[in-house]
């Protein structure tokens, strides 16, 4: 009778084994997971980071552009002829599309930026856990 007993005398120890795998496994995600939340703040913090910048920039925008609007309507007051009403006119609306088209330009290009810096952070966890994850898989 020891002799079927003797193969589950090593049972234990190997009880332990995977019990302390299991264990490490958790923690290590577990860590995983706290980096990853950690990465996920950081990009958030960016992406307001940026917004904000951006809605500065908008309102500085507009009010320049009222600004404009503001001394050429005055302008417009004081002309002598309907052909130089028209002219200022003109060039007005020629300038405030250029500068729009332009200043619409600029932040797309800024808020493509910000989205990549924001995103980089979340990709970088990204790759980390895939690898962390595949190296079980792996094994």
């Amino acid at each position: 009778m020891t002799t079927q007993i003797a193969p589950f005398a090593k049972t234990p120890k190997a009880l332990n084994d995977i019990t302390a795998q299991a264990q490490k496994g958790y923690q290590d995600l577990a860590a995983l997971g706290r980096v990853n939340a950690e990465a996920a703040v950081k990009s958030s913090a960016i992406l307001v980071k940026g917004t904000e910048d951006l809605s500065r920039q908008v309102a500085a925008y507009t009010q320049a552009s009222f600004e404009k609007a503001v001394a050429t309507s005055q302008s417009l007051l004081s002309v002598k002829s309907p052909r130089d009403l028209f002219a200022l006119q003109s060039a007005f609306a020629q300038q405030s599309v250029q500068s729009l088209i332009a200043e619409n330009a600029r932040l797309s290009h800024q808020s493509a930026r910000i989205v990549q810096e924001a995103f980089a952070p979340i990709a970088a966890r990204l790759e980390a856990t895939a690898a962390t994850v595949a190296k079980p898989l792996a094994a």
